[in-house]
């Protein structure tokens, strides 16, 4: 069974629903998910910094 790949998609917008209303934000994203990536959202740079967490590039 395939591993479901993670990544942490960041940005300092005040709202998360700019993720899905600006265009270039929302057209990124759905690049990833394209691309078979669990994308997760975050406005929150505590949760950027458990970029650990994430799949890496190996």
């Amino acid at each position: 069974m395939k591993k479901e790949k993670r990544v942490l998609f960041y940005s300092s917008v005040n709202d998360k629903t700019l993720f899905v209303n600006t265009g270039f934000y929302s057209t990124d994203i759905q690049i990833l998910q394209d691309l078979d990536l669990k994308v997760n959202l975050t406005n929150s740079f505590n949760d950027f910094l458990k970029f650990w967490q994430y799949d890496q590039g190996h």
